[in-house]
């Protein structure tokens, strides 16, 4: 018989507590990674900075499950993903593959979302205005930088996402409230490591 959610979760928590009790800091990272117990905001701002639009959309939709995938905050979080998707595929000239993913994964998100009309308006204009898209979706670093600012705002700023996200982000909610985008810049980056000494 199929555990539920909730008993697999405090199942995969108690293996966790286990092994970083024993110092196995390797394994407890492999638990996190492979059951996703834990966002890896670094991995996740490495997707971003690289444009791996695919692999980010799968990373945080596997974070998110029923009822939990279509509420106001889920749907906006998941439609900054799953918007840039629909718009290099466009770009690519795949247009069949644009518009089947559009009523498969993005139209979905769309009445939920806290701002339908803004959200839905952008699709249409993707779709109709192609000569457009290269101008105002360049896919650079900059642009990839807003995306991550923007996705990061949907998070901090619906507080009941975190459900959704296993309360990873709990601590980060009360320390970023009322921050700019400046500081969700700051703290998405990766830690930086003090070089080594030379021997």
């Amino acid at each position: 018989m199929a555990m539920d959610r909730q008993l697999e979760w405090i199942v995969l928590r108690r293996v966790l507590a286990f092994l970083k009790s024993r110092k196995l800091h390797r394994a407890a990272y492999a638990l996190e990674k492979e059951a996703r117990l834990k966002l890896d905001l670094p991995h996740l701002h490495d997707l971003f900075a690289k444009g791996r639009w695919r692999a980010a959309d799968e990373y945080v939709t596997a974070f998110m499950s029923g009822k939990e995938s279509t509420t106001p905050s889920a749907s906006a979080t998941l439609f900054v993903v799953r918007f840039e998707r629909l718009v290099r595929a466009l770009r690519r000239g795949d247009e069949a593959w644009a518009l089947r993913y559009f009523r498969l994964a993005v139209r979905p998100l769309l009445r939920s979302h806290p701002d339908e009309a803004a959200a839905r308006a952008g699709c249409n204009k993707a779709m109709m205005d192609r000569d457009s898209l290269h101008r105002n979706y360049p896919g650079d670093a900059a642009y990839r930088e807003q995306r991550l600012i923007e996705f990061y705002r949907c998070v901090y700023q619906n507080e009941h996402i975190s459900r959704s996200f296993n309360d990873i982000f709990d601590c980060n909610l009360r320390f970023m409230r009322g921050t700019a985008a400046i500081g969700l810049r700051r703290h998405a980056r990766r830690p930086r490591h003090p070089p080594r000494p030379a021997a």
